[in-house]
């Protein structure tokens, strides 16, 4: 049984969350199927938790349910309310420095997030 890096149940509740969000936007019977997420860290973490993946566990969890690619070049950060909007988060700069080190082109964040910051 593998349990490294635990997960918080911030993350937990969460992707909970987001499995039903896009289920009922996708219009995917969630209560016939179930749902695993396996969260790997490139490196040593202890914890992963916090509500911020939700709106990206959503866009996952939906892409799988109606068989979309999904573009690696695009990250995204925001929390998932069960009536599907998008939360604001904390640390969108921190956030995004680590999206420019991943490799991404595009960064999505949460409306009103509007924190600006020179990458360069």
């Amino acid at each position: 049984m593998a349990t490294t890096p635990r997960v918080g149940i911030d993350l937990q509740s969460s992707a909970e969350t987001a499995y039903k969000v896009a289920g009922e936007l996708c219009r995917f019977n969630t209560q016939t199927h179930d749902l695993f997420i396996v969260v790997v860290a490139n490196f040593t973490v202890d914890v992963v938790d916090g509500p911020s993946a939700g709106a990206a566990i959503t866009v996952l969890v939906a892409a799988i349910m109606m068989g979309w690619s999904l573009n690696s070049s695009v990250i995204m950060t925001g929390t998932i309310e069960p009536d599907g909007t998008i939360g604001k988060v904390g640390g969108i700069v921190e956030k995004a420095i680590a999206a420019a080190q991943a490799g991404a082109k595009l960064f999505i964040v949460p409306k009103g997030a509007n924190h600006s910051h020179n990458l360069c």
